[in-house]
């Protein structure tokens, strides 16, 4: 390696010693081990699903190693682990069955599985055998994305003979003679942390008011703090009291406040941080049009004549007092030396706010938030950045908790990126003089005044990303997390487990197996625009939903799954009384059933449904099915992702 000497850099022959915890969790590695030639290695799905071992030989002997150095003392040691994919996908799924047996969708020079191929949909040339052919039955999971929670899905069971039981299902679809029947396996919403996500947990005394609670002294629980985060500490309360003071919103004053009155026991800590925010913006507005007025009384007459009555029709006492009126309708000069006093003075309070608001939403150990000059800034060019060179908050009396910031959740990635507006407008505030014209530059002059915000941002949603693609595979898998062993402590001296997965069994304690594919909306085209509103932009541009379909193809290659994205049009309807999925609801007339849409649906059931429908005097739009209400109760909120399984049906 290069290191510096005294002779200056120079190649210096070095021995690093390294510590990988990782290649203990993955059982790449273990104490005392030392042939280099076969390390086992299976990661905890492929445990959960019965491989083994001998598929999974690691040669670490002429590995590629590559070094990548942070700092001095954190050399990042890299090296790369190559799975036996084809030996894994024969064991898990029937990856040959599904080849080129989807329609596909051109994307760019590229193109996607879309929806599953029937009879009467144009063959490709030279076409494999079709899949209604070689099965006659099939599973598949739906996955709805959303951003309230991580999505929901809908596992789906798919015959053509045998019967379901009393489970209810829906025709979808008639392939030479054999009559295809869909119905729901299993459905469910996924949770992140921060949206009410089952963890392990201990029984606390609120579990033991639920009547459905296990009972377990452990057991998988909803977390203790989930979507509305942590409650507030008797000090904390005191703080924000005293941060909505400085902010000029007093909880006390009932018409510039903007807490409601129960607020000390209605809302949780991170909901006043949300409170405290909006504060802090109204503030800085206040601040910028301070700015303003003084920048338009030291201005020609046209600007100072647009000053002088802005200042009479402001009704903000905030800003404006009665008194400073009355010296502005005789033009008093004392006006202007008023307002850049009080200019002054937010100016030197806002960053400290700033920073003590950025302390309690974003919390760190050890260290805190400071407010400090940019090294890049020049006394025509005044800069400032936001970094983590601030003491130590941790007290005895008042301690730092990480915990209960609603996690991964959209509102939390929400709130950070508006703490760091605040502090890029704080920044640009900061730059204008006082009574000066608006700085115009805004280009590589302004560096990001807060990059750690920024990586922060950028963490929590690869996490978010990351852990939505893993929990959609598992489901479709037939796994979930296991609970942890009791020897659990041991265990830790061995080696690093992080986790361990463990079968999905139906009620008859049989496995339910891997899906044969997944299924997720197509939602290439769902992006920002102008005719979006600002808030929908806003949230589109946080979801990466793009980034999860891209992270869940990646996980799903090595095990062999099939990932379809089918287009999202239609696919949250259903018909409420013939059943029929990706249809809307409309007025129709007599004949209807031989035009459109309506005319590939097999006649015999179609023309039931119109004796039905005639018996009972109705259209479509006016009939309500209990029954079908019943049959369907089950899914609730995920029948949506059930279309989305559906919507490519004969």
């Amino acid at each position: 390696m290069v290191l510096r000497t005294e002779r200056g850099l120079a190649p210096t022959t070095v021995r690093i010693h390294y510590a990988a915890p990782r290649i203990n969790r993955d059982q790449l590695r273990s104490t005392g081990d030392s042939n280099l030639y076969e390390a086992p290695w299976l990661q905890p799905m492929m445990v959960a699903l019965g491989l083994s071992e001998s598929s999974a030989r690691v040669n670490f002997a002429n590995c590629r190693i590559t070094l990548q150095p942070a700092n001095a003392s954190d050399i990042q040691l890299t090296f790369p682990v190559e799975v036996n994919t084809e030996r894994i996908r024969a064991g898990v799924v029937r990856e040959a069955l599904w080849e080129r047996q989807f329609n596909l969708h051109p994307d760019g020079d590229n193109f996607y599985n879309a929806s599953l191929r029937w009879p009467h949909e144009k063959q490709p040339s030279k076409a494999p055998v079709a899949w209604h052919e070689q099965v006659s039955d099939f599973r598949c999971i739906a996955t709805d994305l959303g951003q309230r929670d991580a999505g929901a899905f809908a596992r789906l069971s798919v015959r053509s003979g045998g019967s379901f039981g009393k489970r209810p299902w829906r025709f979808i679809g008639e392939t030479g003679g054999k009559q295809w029947r869909a119905a729901l396996e299993r459905s469910g919403l996924f949770r992140l942390p921060g949206e009410d996500a089952l963890v392990w947990r201990e029984k606390s005394k609120l579990d033991g008011r639920d009547s459905e609670d296990s009972a377990k002294p452990f057991d998988f629980r909803q977390e203790l703090w989930g979507e509305r985060g942590r409650p507030a500490r008797e000090w904390e309360t005191a703080e924000t009291v005293e941060l909505m003071r400085l902010l000029e919103a007093p909880p006390a004053d009932e018409h510039f406040s903007l807490l409601p009155a129960d607020w000390r026991t209605s809302l949780s800590f991170p909901e006043q941080n949300g409170k405290l925010m909006v504060a802090a913006r109204r503030y800085q507005s206040r601040i910028a049009r301070l700015h303003r007025l003084c920048w338009f009384l030291k201005g020609d007459d046209k600007q100072q004549k647009a000053g002088w009555d802005e200042i009479g029709d402001c009704e903000d006492t905030r800003l404006v007092r009665p008194e400073l009126k009355l010296l502005a309708e005789k033009r008093d000069p004392r006006v202007k030396d008023a307002l850049e006093s009080q200019l002054r003075e937010r100016l030197e309070l806002a960053p400290k706010v700033l920073v003590h608001i950025a302390n309690r939403i974003l919390p760190l150990r050890g260290r805190s938030w400071h407010w400090e000059r940019h090294p890049a800034g020049t006394e025509d060019n005044t800069l400032h950045q936001l970094t983590q060179n601030g003491e130590s908050r941790d007290s005895k009396e008042k301690p730092v908790w990480l915990r209960g910031q609603r996690g991964l959740s959209l509102e939390r990635i929400e709130q950070v990126e508006e703490l760091r507006k605040r502090f890029q407008s704080l920044n640009q505030m900061l730059r204008r003089e006082v009574g000066g014209k608006p700085p115009i530059r805004r280009d590589e002059s302004v560096p990001d005044p807060c990059p750690d915000l920024l990586d922060k941002l950028d963490n929590l949603k690869e996490q978010r990303v990351n852990q939505t693609a893993h929990m959609i595979l598992a489901e479709a898998l037939g796994l979930r997390l296991a609970p942890p062993p009791a020897n659990k402590a041991e265990l830790r001296q061995q080696k690093d487990q992080h986790g361990t997965y463990e079968k999905i069994l139906d009620k008859a304690g049989q496995w339910l197996g891997p899906a044969d594919f997944i299924i997720i909306e197509d939602l290439s085209r769902y992006r920002a625009s102008q005719g979006r509103a600002p808030r929908e932009n806003s949230r589109l541009m946080k979801w990466c939903h793009r980034a999860v379909r891209d992270k869940l193809k990646q996980l799903c290659e090595v095990f062999g799954l099939p990932v379809v994205e089918t287009p999202a049009a239609y696919s949250s309807r259903f018909c409420s009384r013939s059943g029929v999925p990706g249809f809307r609801v409309a007025e129709v007339t007599e004949g209807f059933t031989k035009e459109g849409q309506w005319g590939g649906w097999p006649g015999r059931r179609m023309s039931k449904v119109t004796q039905q429908w005639n018996r009972n005097g109705c259209s479509i739009s006016t009939v309500n099915s209990p029954k079908r209400r019943k049959n369907w109760s089950g899914i609730g909120k995920k029948r949506h992702a059930c279309s989305l399984a559906l919507s490519g049906r004969s």
